[in-house]
């Protein structure tokens, strides 16, 4: 019987996390209309578009700023900082990146 307990138990958790999210108004981001930016700090930062940004105003939206020797990357490619970026990829930055607000 303790076999059929885990499941329950497993969905009453979820169910709790999404009331949880609900109730502090959580919106999980729709990969489609956002470009996701990691870093190599790892960090990810979501930017909210419907059309393609170049990386630097893909930087700035995100509130992101590189120093010295850094990298782009799209979809296992070196890219440059004119380059566009379609909403629902993943810009990779490889270097020095610093977030905002005191970050």
């Amino acid at each position: 019987m303790d076999e059929f307990a885990a499941p329950h138990e497993e969905t009453t958790v979820e169910a709790q996390l999404e009331e949880l999210m609900d109730n502090a108004g959580f919106v999980a981001p729709d990969p489609t209309s956002t470009i996701t930016v990691r870093t190599s700090g790892g960090e990810t930062r979501y930017v909210p578009t419907s059309e393609p940004l170049t990386v630097t105003q893909v930087l700035t939206a995100a509130n992101l700023t590189v120093g010295g020797v850094v990298e782009y990357w799209l979809n296992g490619a070196r890219i440059q900082a004119t380059d566009l970026v379609p909403a629902g990829q993943a810009l990779t930055i490889v270097g020095s990146v610093k977030g905002g607000n005191g970050q």
